[in-house]
């Protein structure tokens, strides 16, 4: 079946078990290649947020989620993850139609990884989290007592869960399932931009039979997800996006004292270090550019030892005629459009200030103009960049790397850590003890050596600018727990 054929079909949001219209006007989503509408959802009002609000307080107040088994709710899990799996074609074909992501990297990181990791979060629904204390001993003038103990980590409540749109379903799989498999309900909102692979989570709960109001997802600009983070329904927001914008819902959340977990920009450094294998290390780097730059967790700042760093820019400059723009649909595409034409206009003009700022811009640098349609933005890279060229200290979100060169490994890590941002980085060098030196010193959430590694039980999150709070697997799950301690004497 062709991809035509499978989007053409309603889109609908999902409120207290029902797929449902929204109140508010049909949002047409277009297809960052084809600039073009291939399909509408309507949108969600602040009556339907609050409808769906109210469903998920009584779901976890009055329904049985936050009270069945950790076996039960493995298995319900399980389900919704079968669900998932089960239209894995049509979430494939409307993630590429809405995101602009290529097939090959789509594929993997859009959809098929999110959709293994279904699973594992079912798998955690079923584990153990409560542990005894440790006994204490206590003597306030009654003589000697003996306490023993137990912390129940029980689930936080009602999940607002706001995710971005370069990766709709991956960010959403960490925090639907990970606060489902907590014992949380959750009210999902995706970016106007890409609305619609998410909705097919609603169609996956109603067929393995979550309980109404569990989970629930709406579609809406700015004011739906306003009234998600102020609603005093609501328990823990987790959102991931712009710095900007979580700060602004930080102070919000943050005065109403509810639970948060904001993954915010990143700036992150690749330091490339004079022993570093360059066969291996250059098509990492050249990954950088991955999704047109649409991703927070990107190196977007190499940091090269000055003795190696022309022969890594002759390496990628040889490279980046293979980052080839065209249809995502298409297996043969390595590079993707930008998600509109305003971002591809406010790259474009981020690249010329930093050439005004004395960066040498080595090669791209311009919009694409060989495709006959599309947001394109040329894979940039500037050389002997400014350390604080607005280039190299804010996110652009699109795909342009700069270099800086360096002497010295405190050099370096002095270079990477001037940033108001935090979320990830590499080190790359032949010697895994210099590797961990380096990695200790940079003020980041994770770094990975001579790679990137997705592991899915290890902690995602930044410091600084980059957000609060971590995702993946079992440190996701913990961050929907409110720990309670419960101690007794002991006669």
């Amino acid at each position: 079946m062709s991809s035509n054929l499978l989007l053409d079909r309603p889109w609908h949001t999902f409120v207290d078990g029902r797929t449902t219209e929204g109140g508010g006007a049909p949002l047409p989503v277009e297809n960052p290649y084809t600039e073009t509408s291939f399909a509408t959802i309507a949108r969600t009002t602040v009556e339907d947020v609050d409808r769906a609000i109210v469903a998920a307080r009584r779901a976890f107040n009055d329904g049985p989620w936050a009270r069945v088994s950790r076996a039960d709710r493995s298995l319900l899990l399980h389900r919704m993850a079968d669900a998932l799996d089960a239209r894995r074609d049509l979430l494939a074909e409307v993630h590429i139609a809405e995101t602009g992501m290529y097939r090959m990297m789509s594929d993997t990181f859009g959809v098929g990884m999110p959709l293994q990791w279904w699973h594992d979060y079912a798998d955690l629904a079923g584990q153990a989290w409560d542990h005894d204390l440790p006994p204490s001993v206590m003597d306030v003038g009654l003589g000697v007592q003996r306490f023993a103990g137990r912390v129940f980590n029980e689930p936080a409540g009602v999940v607002a869960a706001i995710a971005p749109f370069n990766f709709p379903f991956f960010v959403a799989t960490h925090k639907v399932a990970a606060a489902l498999a907590a014992g949380c309900t959750v009210v999902l909102k995706l970016s106007e931009l890409t609305p619609l692979t998410c909705s097919i989570i609603g169609e996956a709960a109603a067929e393995a039979d979550l309980p109404a109001g569990v989970f629930n997802y709406v579609v809406g600009e700015a004011e739906v997800g306003q009234r998600l983070v102020e609603h005093p329904g609501v328990d823990v927001v987790s959102f991931t996006g712009s710095t900007t914008v979580g700060k602004a819902i930080g102070a919000v959340a943050g005065g109403a004292a509810k639970k948060m977990v904001l993954e915010l920009g990143g700036k992150s450094a690749a330091i490339v270090c004079d022993d570093a294998d360059l066969d291996a290390a250059t098509p990492v780097l050249l990954g950088q550019f991955s999704h047109a730059g649409q991703g927070c967790a990107l190196s977007t700042r190499l940091i090269v030892h000055e003795s190696i760093a022309d022969d890594v820019i002759a390496r990628l400059t040889t490279l980046l005629p293979f980052l080839s723009p065209g249809d995502p649909a298409l297996p043969t595409t390595t590079h993707a459009p930008q998600i509109t034409s305003a971002a591809r206009t406010r790259i474009l003009g981020m690249i010329d200030a930093a050439r005004n700022a004395g960066a040498n811009l080595v090669a791209g640098g311009n919009a694409i103009a060989s495709e006959p349609s599309g947001h394109w933005v040329e894979p940039t890279l500037f050389d002997h960049c400014p350390v604080d060229a607005d280039i190299a200290q804010e996110e652009v979100f699109g795909p342009v790397l700069v270099v800086h060169r360096f002497r010295t490994d405190e050099e370096a890590v002095r270079v990477a850590n001037n940033s108001r941002y935090g979320l990830w980085g590499m080190t790359f060098t032949r010697d895994t003890d210099r590797g961990v030196a380096i990695a200790r010193q940079v003020r980041t959430g994770s770094m990975g050596i001579n790679g990137t590694s997705l592991n899915f039980h290890a902690p995602f999150g930044g410091v600084k600018d980059s957000g609060v709070g971590r995702e993946f697997g079992e440190y996701g799950v913990r961050e929907f727990f409110e720990p309670k301690s419960v101690s007794w004497l002991v006669p």
